[in-house]
């Protein structure tokens, strides 16, 4: 099967990595047409079309998967640390489609592994390749979402400042015994994640502060305090999600007619909520409004895998 790695900078839903699937078993870069049941074309150099997006180089493999495999679990690996990718946890799987990777760091690599399973037994991890997800935009500026609903999101600057320094912290005490020269460590695990990380962000208007308050719930939507923290420069990890306790938004100038405030805030970092949930960001509205008819639709898919992983189409129907 040929797996293809492509990073998309476009900003909606937000920046991502769509990690497709094709049941072939060769592939040719050249211009000729594809010939066979199991060989695809790469197309003409250069080409366009509605789903190319600007981005970085797209990753394409070769990989054989386990005898056997009914589902699958995704996993991420990028400066050190590891995770599983948000919606791809023990998902039924035919061997055709594609996912997302609504999370990846920005400008960083990130190497993906498939873990496949047989009903519950696990059948080993299959290596699909590294790609990284560039950022072109302005350097100071920061991605932040929810992690549950990735169209809940704001791009904000990332002020004069902030995340000066963080701390990591060991829980646990020193215990000393009588006639011991040295204390004896007590405790609950490991160095934690990163605490008293001070945020600073800025937005240029109304709307974009409506749109990072929305990341945290609203009466009619509620959501889960953390958010997933992306900057394309900086110490922390490209890939932060950390607990909201307190936000606070603070007038810039506003008192002298324009629209710009900003958002303070010292937070924690947290394990990524729910990674097997996720909302969407295309659904069948978008498709709906997208064609003149059912039948339309449905011939502009060779399968309902096609259908279902054009990314290009979502948001058309508006609304998050």
């Amino acid at each position: 099967m040929i797996v293809t790695l492509t990073p998309r900078t476009d900003f909606f839903p937000v920046p991502r990595v769509e990690i497709g699937f094709d049941p072939f078993t060769a592939f040719s870069g050249g211009t000729a047409p594809a010939t066979g049941p199991d060989t695809l074309s790469g197309g003409s150099a250069g080409g366009t079309g509605p789903t190319i997006y600007s981005g970085g180089s797209a990753a394409t493999a070769s990989v054989d998967l386990p005898a056997g495999t009914d589902s699958v679990t995704l996993w991420w690996r990028s400066e050190g640390r590891t995770g599983k990718v948000r919606g791809v946890v023990s998902r039924f799987f035919t061997g055709a489609g594609g996912f997302l990777d609504l999370e990846a760091g920005l400008n960083a690599l990130t190497t993906y592994e498939l873990e496949c399973f047989d009903g519950d037994t696990s059948l080993g991890r299959v290596s699909l390749g590294t790609v990284s997800l560039p950022w072109d935009g302005d350097e100071n500026a920061v991605v932040i979402q929810q992690p549950l609903n990735p169209n809940l999101n704001a791009q904000v600057i990332n002020l004069e400042g902030a995340w000066p320094s963080y701390s990591r912290t060991a829980v646990g005490e020193l215990v000393t015994v009588e006639g011991a020269t040295r204390p004896v460590v007590v405790g609950a695990g490991p160095r934690q994640g990163l605490t008293n990380v001070d945020i600073d962000f800025g937005v240029t208007d109304a709307a974009e502060s409506a749109a990072v308050w929305a990341t945290l719930g609203t009466d009619d939507a509620p959501q889960v305090p953390v958010w997933l923290i992306r900057a394309p420069a900086g110490f922390i990890p490209r890939r932060l999600f950390a607990h909201i306790a307190t936000l606070n938004e603070v007038d810039i100038d506003y008192r002298y007619g324009d629209e710009w405030s900003r958002f303070q805030a010292t937070v924690t970092e947290v394990s990524p909520p729910a990674p097997g949930l996720v909302i969407s960001p295309l659904s069948y509205d978008d498709l709906d409004v997208s064609y003149a008819s059912y039948d339309a639709r449905d011939d502009a898919y060779p399968s309902y895998d096609d259908q279902d992983t054009d990314w290009a189409l979502a948001g058309a129907a508006g609304g998050a």
